[in-house]
């Protein structure tokens, strides 16, 4: 379970919309909230470094300061430090024990060159702790709020159970419901069909057939691990999806019927026939999700069963 959330902030209001998902995160694990503050290097400019990078004590001030504008009440603490914002943040995180990054994707640096939207990408790809992200919407303001229901990308991996594993203690600690989705890509449009030669000569009964044998499959597998996990915790809400098509709108248009406060996904996962390539859905959904995101990074990059 998570112990520590740290939030970067850059001094825009943008970045400060990562504040009331952290809290909401917070609410429901019991974890400590850290607002961070990486302070990068000037570029070679002719002024006085003192001049260009700003005073710690006053970056502190203002960790603290917006955290009470935006979350009143919300206990923070806050570290500050100087260096390249992705290295910090992500040695930083790993430092931490239970740790997550929850983080705005993008900003405007305000205060000193933070940029949150090229970090947040690198932080996703790099990071070996989850990173919660949120596409702040200029002018509107969103308070924290009880997460109720989380929605989880699956693809009938082991290395996608990764996510499943996170959501389910969330779901157990902040009395939530779970939401399993799965999507089947079309067959004819995978890959494998259109790069290989000898899957030209596949005929259109053959490849429905594959299609089928994969939709059958991704329920099959659905409604075992709803089923597994209902036993597991009695009086847990699972249910879940299976959809074909492409899977980051999928997975988005599922959350949203769902009402889901949050997704979660694997940063990778299978392969193949039945497929979604997690990491690829990963960079869709930061791009189009009308839902937060926590993106848990896989121990293992390739699943066993690939």
């Amino acid at each position: 379970m998570m112990k520590r959330i740290l939030i970067p902030l850059d001094g825009s209001t943008l970045a400060e919309a990562a504040l009331p998902f952290g809290a909401s995160i917070a609410r429901a694990t019991g974890a400590t909230i850290e607002v961070v503050h990486i302070i990068e290097a000037p570029a070679l400019i002719d002024l006085p470094t003192s001049q260009l990078i700003p005073d710690p004590t006053r970056v502190h001030a203002y960790l603290h300061d917006t955290a009470e504008r935006v979350i009143p009440g919300v206990a923070v603490e806050s570290w500050v430090r100087a260096g390249d914002a992705v290295d910090e943040l992500i040695s930083h995180a790993a430092e931490q024990p239970e740790s997550m990054i929850v983080m705005a994707t993008r900003g405007r640096g305000g205060l000193g060159r933070l940029v949150l939207g090229s970090v947040a990408d690198k932080v996703v790809r790099l990071s070996t702790t989850p990173v919660g992200l949120v596409r702040p919407v200029e002018g509107e303001a969103v308070g924290a709020a009880d997460i109720r229901s989380i929605a989880v990308a699956l693809d009938g991996s082991e290395t996608a159970e990764q996510g499943l594993a996170i959501a389910v203690d969330f779901a157990k600690t902040a009395g939530a419901a779970l939401h399993l989705i799965e999507v089947v890509e079309p067959v004819w449009a995978s890959p494998y069909i259109a790069a290989s030669p000898d899957m030209l000569a596949v005929n259109v009964n053959q490849l429905t057939e594959l299609q089928m044998l994969a939709e059958d499959d991704a329920r099959t597998y659905l409604g075992a691990t709803a089923e597994r996990l209902r036993a597991e915790t009695p009086g847990m809400s699972v249910d879940w999806a299976m959809r074909v098509g492409r899977a980051a709108e999928e997975i988005d248009r599922v959350a949203v019927e769902a009402n889901a406060d949050l997704i979660v996904v694997t940063s990778h996962g299978r392969s193949g026939i039945r497929r979604f390539v997690l990491g690829s859905v990963t960079t869709g959904l930061t791009q189009i999700a009308s839902r937060p995101l926590i993106i848990v990074p896989a121990t293992t990059a390739q699943d066993a069963d690939e």
